[in-house]
């Protein structure tokens, strides 16, 4: 009989957690991408406009850690850093600079089979080996969650293979 309620109650707790934790990953819907949207839209418009502000000290910084605290998840900006290392370039936009301009071209996109992926892309022109100027597109894959009622980007995902 004790073996019969210890079970129940640690199926019901592993139920719990399982349900919390799918909660936690899969709260946003179809429904949720125009407002998802909105999010990427304003963090990359204002991210990459600090970017271009004339700063002699480079106090931008100031403005691009505030945007990560406002925009990622703990986890994210944890990450975030790691990558920062590992790359020598900002995840955020896969690069090392960015211009106000380039906001302009961006194109967010959800992916179909996973409703908390998301990709950024923006275009540049940029110079090749034969010296002429060519457009560019960046592509930055997103994990989305929905974190105290805001989302935010929880996970920045290897870039080279896409979703």
């Amino acid at each position: 009989m004790v073996n019969f309620i210890t079970m129940r109650k640690i199926t019901f707790i592993v139920s719990f957690i399982m349900i919390a934790l799918v909660t936690r990953t899969q709260a946003q819907t179809v429904a949720d991408e125009p407002k998802i949207a909105d999010m990427l839209k304003t963090l990359y418009t204002a991210y990459m406009s600090a970017y271009t502000a004339p700063d002699v000290n480079h106090s931008f910084e100031k403005t691009l850690v505030a945007l990560r605290k406002k925009y990622c998840t703990a986890k994210c900006r944890k990450q975030f850093g790691e990558l920062v290392e590992s790359t020598d370039g900002d995840p955020i936009i896969n690069g090392q600079d960015s211009d106000a301009k380039w906001a302009k071209t961006l194109v967010i996109k959800r992916d179909s089979k996973t409703a908390i992926h998301y990709s950024v892309s923006y275009s540049y022109d940029e110079y090749g080996e034969d010296k002429k100027l060519h457009k560019s597109t960046n592509t930055i894959n997103l994990v989305i969650v929905n974190e105290g009622g805001a989302f935010k980007i929880d996970k920045i995902l290897d870039n080279t293979s896409g979703f």
